[in-house]
């Protein structure tokens, strides 16, 4: 491969009015940002006290005029969610989830479109069925990243042993 640049593009300090929309931009939404935190950390706060006077999860948010997203039963190896789309990360959110017992909340979370809450109902054991389906593929699949691990465990202890090291970049002339 062969990289080069067109053109020299020589450094300046830019003017304000060339700067000024794209700063604007970027205030807005950091300030939008940290508001959000703000009042996701402030409702979260209200919503431990009101859940321990007997509301309901449902009722605060609506009081509080928030969505509240009802998610199906997912699992660490779940992919995606349709109902999340692109408001939280599946992984952060599963991660939270994971993180609870049945009827607890966990703290507020930022996300890309302002953050997000999890209240966990409850937490079902797999079936049977998607047992017996899933299983063979998820043993596959650690049969190889333990393999893989092994392997490069033996390669390391083997470069170690034969003394061998990455090689120095070479200095190109001036």
């Amino acid at each position: 491969y062969f990289l080069a640049f067109d053109k020299k593009i020589p450094s300046r300090i830019q003017t304000l009015e060339e700067v000024k929309a794209r700063v604007t931009i970027n205030f807005k939404s950091a300030e939008a940002r940290r508001l959000a935190e703000e009042e996701g950390t402030a409702f979260h706060s209200r919503l431990v006290k009101e859940m321990s006077e007997e509301n309901t999860f449902e009722e605060i948010c609506k009081t509080a005029n928030l969505a509240v997203v009802d998610l199906p039963a997912f699992s660490k190896r779940t992919p995606s969610l349709k109902e999340l789309s692109g408001k939280a990360s599946l992984t952060s959110l599963r991660n939270k989830a994971m993180e609870l017992s049945p009827g607890e909340i966990s703290g507020f979370s930022k996300a890309s479109q302002g953050g997000f809450i999890v209240y966990l109902e409850n937490k079902e054991p797999a079936s049977e069925e998607s047992m017996k389906e899933e299983l063979p593929a998820i043993l596959t699949s650690l049969q190889r990243s333990r393999s893989f691990e092994a392997y490069s465990l033996w390669l390391q202890i083997q470069i170690k042993q034969a003394g061998l090291t990455e090689p120095e970049p070479k200095e190109e002339p001036a």
